[in-house]
């Protein structure tokens, strides 16, 4: 998934598939090339607030 994109990051992306959470970055190199191949695997900080601090 992340080999043409950025090798470093293919443990995060490992730990996703292996423990089904999704990914919390700001790379956006990494997160426009997952999302181009059709997964969708990150929360932003945004979303993250929105689950954390319910009002």
């Amino acid at each position: 998934m992340v080999k043409e994109i950025d090798v470093d990051d293919t443990y995060f992306v490992a730990l996703h598939l292996y423990l089904g959470h999704k990914l919390w970055t700001s790379d956006k190199k990494l997160i426009a090339g997952v999302e181009a191949k059709g997964y969708k695997i990150f929360i932003t900080t945004a979303e993250l607030r929105k689950k954390l601090y319910k009002k």
